[in-house]
């Protein structure tokens, strides 16, 4: 699951309409950074389902620092306004480590983004699996199990199966 940081600021400084580029332009730079057999869709609000199915843990969290170096790289440009930059804050989560039905993975996905927000202060991501990666701190646990955090901005992912990679 990907959510972008603080966007009811957008919103509220520049407009709905702003706000729909906003999310248009992201969703652009978030299929910018996927393979064909990815699919991102906006789930609702200011969040967004990346399911990349053929790939497991591994897999799920470079796609996401793929990501996150995508928003950290870019900006949202706004007429008259300049460069905006746009955070996006991840939770990853692994099937079947994290759960067996989209409805187990979504809540799972969930629970870790927000619990990196409140921990990582509205940047990063989040993995709801059990394989780390290098230069992750453990913050915790999750209904799945260890919750990782990575640095940066970004999106959020679902990994909906396969091994890792």
């Amino acid at each position: 699951m990907l959510d972008l940081d603080d966007f009811k600021l957008v919103n509220d400084t520049l407009g709905h309409q702003m706000g729909d580029q906003v999310l248009r332009w992201s969703a652009d730079l978030i299929r910018s950074t996927l393979r064909e057999s990815d699919v991102a869709a906006r789930y609702g609000g200011d969040e967004f389902a990346i399911i990349l199915p053929e790939e497991g843990g591994i897999g799920a969290a470079s796609a996401a620092d793929r990501i996150v170096t995508a928003f950290a790289r870019h900006s949202f440009h706004a007429p008259d306004r300049g460069e905006i930059p746009i955070g996006a804050t991840i939770g990853i989560a692994v099937f079947p480590e994290d759960g067996r039905t989209a409805n187990e993975l979504i809540a799972t996905a969930d629970a870790v983004l927000y619990q990196a927000k409140r921990s990582v202060g509205h940047t990063g991501s989040q993995q709801g699996g059990r394989r780390p990666d290098d230069g992750e701190a453990d913050l915790g646990s999750t209904p799945a199990g260890s919750a990782r955090a990575y640095e940066g901005r970004g999106a959020a992912l679902a990994s909906a199966s396969g091994p890792s990679r």
